[in-house]
């Protein structure tokens, strides 16, 4: 039972670093047209990026993600994940931001149904939905309180 609880945490914790990142972008909408020099129309190519590149991944993903590890598979995904972020904390310019900002889609996007397949592994049907609801709860926490904070 206390693993549960610690695996249940550090589930919400990467759920939370996902959504927030992928969250964060929009309210910067006007810093990143500044700063790229950059149209409305490209900064929603950018907002955009994520989606589809998470959309790729995930239909290429699903193929191939079943035959690992699970926690091995999470770390990978994760890693990447941050690699993707950390590049586009470090992109000088418009096209480099969008292949980073493509690249954190590509991981972002196989972490969410990756942590939902995790709970439903590890935690014994009674006790299953209140897991979720605990994992999920990390969506709500960074949609509302994540991008102020």
């Amino acid at each position: 039972m206390k693993n549960e609880k610690i695996l249940l945490l550090i589930l919400a914790v990467v759920q939370f670093t996902d959504i927030m990142d992928f969250m964060i972008i929009m309210p910067l909408g006007s810093t990143f047209m500044r700063v790229f020099e950059i149209s409305p129309q490209q900064f929603s190519i950018i907002v955009a990026s994520y989606a589809i590149a998470a959309f790729f991944s995930g239909l290429i993903g699903a193929g191939f993600v079943d035959r690992f590890d699970r926690k091995k598979v999470l770390l990978f995904i994760y890693i990447g994940f941050t690699i993707g972020t950390f590049a586009c904390s470090m992109a000088p310019n418009f096209q480099l931001f969008l292949a980073a900002r493509s690249l954190t889609g590509m991981f972002g996007g196989i972490l969410a149904a990756l942590i939902l397949s995790i709970v439903g592994d590890n935690i014994p049907l009674p006790r299953r939905a209140a897991a979720m609801g605990i994992v999920m709860t990390a969506f709500s926490v960074a949609s509302v309180a994540g991008v102020p904070t």
